[in-house]
């Protein structure tokens, strides 16, 4: 069952990065269905989500990466096929570098690790955690439209602790502390 997990990616001058997009060359590659994949495999899918925070911070935001948890109903065997995932994606005009792909394997245990290409033997109950890496952001984030990051966050693309911390941008709840961001802004 060949699966290929969609990355973000980055932001331009002008707009942010693409949200889990598989690029246009890979015609030949499927993102299988995940039903398609349980029923035809020994794997569940536990979680299918966009990362928060796996976009590269930026005036532009880099688009973000997605996880896929899945947990192993048989004994098989795994096999990722996967690059970049040493080296993080780049960012433009002092924005963010993202974190890179990541296969974890046996996560939450003892044998937890992470690979990049590899074939490893499971059994049945053992767990996998495809993240794939968000895309580079451009510029500043300090710049970025703090009504931007707020948006962000209420459709969790960006952590309220990130929006603090790397934004300036203080959301308590469903707003902006305006006089909190423009001090964080201006130290």
């Amino acid at each position: 069952m060949s699966n290929n997990d969609p990355v973000g990616w980055g932001a331009t001058h002008e707009h942010d990065g693409c949200n889990a997009t598989n690029h246009l060359p890979e015609a030949l590659v499927r993102n299988t269905p995940v039903e398609v994949v349980e029923m035809k495999t020994s794997m569940l899918i536990e979680r299918l989500e966009l990362r928060t925070d796996s976009g590269g911070a930026g005036e532009y935001r880099g688009g973000l990466g997605q996880r896929r948890d899945l947990r192993f109903t048989g004994s098989g065997e795994l096999i990722s096929v996967m690059k970049k995932s040493k080296t993080r994606p780049w960012a433009l005009a002092g924005g963010a570098e993202p974190e890179p792909n990541a296969m974890v394997l046996f996560p939450g245990t003892g044998k937890e690790h992470r690979v990049g290409t590899s074939r490893t033997a499971v059994r049945q109950g053992d767990g996998a955690s495809n993240q794939t890496a968000g895309g580079g952001g451009y510029g500043n984030p300090r710049t970025r439209d703090p009504e931007r990051v707020l948006s962000d966050v209420l459709d969790e693309y960006v952590s309220p602790a990130a929006a603090r911390e790397v934004y300036g941008v203080v959301i308590p709840g469903e707003s902006i502390d305006w006089v909190e961001a423009k001090r964080l802004r201006t130290e």
